[in-house]
């Protein structure tokens, strides 16, 4: 059988330990098997724990994962435009599929925004999302800016798990990114991202994603 991933620090609760699950995902807190079940880390339907042995209650083995092999687990990049998501997302081109906002609105229109096409770039993006799950992926990154927990909240779904990555460079760094690229265009979207900017809180997380 498949030895567990290592434990972080225990919940200062209940001392159920937090577990990487086989893709590089942070669980959150699980309590033992021996402990009652603890509202500080508990994940609801979602919790399935590691150890003990066949027939024992909340058994589940190792190879299955903590949210078991058929979760799928929807990877959302936060941060302005220019920050380097993109970037970051490249890294994990042959690793995973990458559904990109900003090439589907080129491949639609051939502009880095147009209104007017907007709900339709969305909805293309949400179809690739889940034709790549029903593809057999088990694991989709989205690059998109997400700057509002709104917007996060429309990637919320029974078919998939949240994990975020925020990618942090600064307003002025963005925009001198943008400048330097002739692209002052951008610039004042850049500006009112940033000033509309919500982080994201532990309430929206399933999975932190640690590459």
């Amino acid at each position: 059988m498949t030895t567990p991933p290592t434990p972080t620090e225990p919940c200062p609760t209940c001392h159920g330990y937090r577990w990487f699950d086989d893709r590089g995902f942070v669980i959150q807190d699980q309590p033992f098997l021996t402990c009652e079940p603890c509202a500080d880390c508990n994940l609801g339907g979602y919790k399935k724990l590691w150890g003990g042995e066949p027939g024992d209650p909340g058994y589940a083995p190792p190879e299955m994962g903590m949210y078991g092999a058929e979760t799928n687990v929807l990877v959302i990049t936060v941060g302005l435009p220019r920050s380097g998501k993109t970037t970051w997302s490249k890294q994990f081109l042959t690793k995973y599929p990458v559904v990109n906002v900003d090439s589907i609105r080129l491949a639609l229109h051939g502009q880095r925004y147009q209104q007017l096409a907007e709900p339709f770039v969305w909805a293309t993006a949400k179809t690739m999302v889940r034709a790549l799950f029903l593809a057999g992926h088990k694991t989709v990154i989205l690059d998109e800016t997400g700057i509002t927990r709104a917007r996060r909240a429309e990637w919320k779904s029974s078919e998939w798990v949240r994990a975020f990555v925020h990618i942090p460079t600064s307003e002025e760094e963005c925009i001198a990114r943008a400048r330097a690229l002739n692209e002052e265009f951008i610039v004042p979207i850049i500006m009112r991202m940033a000033a509309n900017y919500e982080p994201v809180t532990p309430d929206e997380v399933d999975y932190e994603f640690r590459g």
